[in-house]
């Protein structure tokens, strides 16, 4: 049956406070971020359990179960428990309402259409176990106790996919619980079979949503795969829900997880560039040919090694990716990078328009930003703008001290760079 939305109740009926009291003791006056704040601080699990107000067993549980003395002494000791109520009723209070948002996002989220539903969640807020429908005190204790051991929830449920017993939303957890404890060949391998199996098998007006376009570009497959297809061909539509330009920034991340060399670039053999690139731009067209200017940027970038080549790998990727939403922190890569390290004229003017763009667009009121772009210029030799700017930033950043001596440098005529 599908769920209309929703509202969150952390407190209601006398059953509830009972439950309360006696039992698992529910939160009644923190949101959800603050539940999840307090769950990490803590080094605490949380316990939701979703219900609406018209649920046979969810009022069950809550008159024969929540309220059981064992079982509260041991859910409150390891987890915080909070009640999501997934229906809407004209007597739900402000406090209810003001959560309406978040209930949503759960019951849709984690695709919740059985109730009772009961949800357990990391100290880290990553989904790891769920039980759905009425279950004893016995079997809730069953359930927490095998949630709060991670790897060996996790077992279990690889065990379970296995067998072919996982329901499309458990696999949809577990795709994501497997990534959250880097076992990514498990989590594609479910991912795969939940998005071919289930999610292109649904109406596309259920597909083409946030969530599950989301969950798409996360375990996007092979280039032949219907995901991949999907994003390479309708980009304008995942774009039309997602925002702009993340179909292709999916396929790029696709493309630098698979086919790019990984691991810590400081120390990594020197791959071949060359011929990767030419692989991967005759295999993916511009985008692989984007990504691996990217990626041969940073590459330089982390290594210190060959700052000619970092500027030549820097202008081809800004060229083509600047007005896209950026992928890295263009003003520490241009200032760590072009204005450290390259002398090349050509290289520092086209940084100059790079930071202009990037100040307009992302960082109007960033004072480092703005710091890099006056340094640059004052390297080429505009002083009065580099001046200018300075003094903007030393402004915008409450008269920052190191602002205030690089403004100094340049009134004197001081370099402000290392040869």
């Amino acid at each position: 049956m599908k769920i209309t939305v929703l509202g969150i109740v952390l407190v209601g009926l006398s059953c509830i406070t009972y439950a309360q009291e006696k039992g698992i003791k529910f939160e009644n006056q923190l949101s959800w971020e603050q539940i999840k704040m307090k769950a990490k601080k803590e080094n605490k699990f949380i316990f939701v359990d979703v219900f609406a107000t018209w649920c046979g067993p969810c009022k069950k549980m809550d008159e024969t179960v929540y309220p059981l003395e064992k079982l509260g002494a041991f859910i409150n000791d390891k987890f915080i428990s909070v009640k999501v109520q997934s229906d809407v009723t004209n007597s739900d209070s402000e406090f209810t309402k003001s959560w309406y948002p978040e209930a949503k996002k759960i019951v849709e989220g984690y695709q919740i259409n059985i109730l009772p539903t009961i949800l357990f969640f990391s100290p880290d807020a990553n989904l790891i176990n769920r039980a759905s429908g009425y279950i004893d005190a016995s079997g809730l204790i069953v359930k927490a106790q095998e949630s709060l051991d991670i790897k060996v929830a996790y077992c279990i449920k690889v065990k379970q996919f296995k067998q072919g017993k996982l329901s499309p939303a458990e696999q949809r957890d577990l795709a994501n619980l497997a990534r959250s404890l880097n076992e990514n060949e498990i989590a594609q391998q479910v991912a795969d079979i939940y998005i071919d199996k289930y999610l292109f098998k649904v109406k596309k007006s259920e597909l083409f949503n946030k969530d599950n376009l989301t969950f798409i570009a996360t375990y996007l497959g092979e280039p032949k795969s219907k995901s991949f297809e999907l994003f390479k061909n309708h980009p304008d539509k995942v774009n039309a829900i997602l925002g702009e330009f993340k179909a292709q920034m999916s396929i790029m991340s696709f493309i630098n997880r698979n086919y790019l060399p990984t691991g810590n670039y400081s120390i990594i053999k020197a791959p071949d560039w060359d011929g990767l690139e030419k692989t991967i731009s005759a295999k993916f067209g511009a985008l692989g040919e984007e990504i691996v200017w990217a990626q041969r940027m940073l590459y330089h970038w982390v290594r210190k090694d060959d700052w000619k080549s970092f500027g030549k790998y820097y202008k081809a990727y800004f060229e083509r990716s600047l007005r896209h939403p950026p992928r890295f922190l263009i003003n520490n890569v241009t200032w760590e990078g072009v204005f450290e390290h390259v002398n090349d004229p050509v290289i520092i003017d086209f940084a100059i328009g790079v930071m202009k763009y990037t100040i307009e667009n992302y960082d109007q009121n960033d004072a480092g930003s703005w710091d890099t772009y006056a340094n640059l210029l004052y390297k080429v030799g505009r002083t009065n703008e580099a001046i200018e700017w300075e003094e903007r930033a030393v402004k915008l950043s409450g008269q920052d001290k190191a602002l205030i001596e690089m403004l100094q440098k340049m009134k004197k005529g001081e370099k402000t760079w290392q040869d």
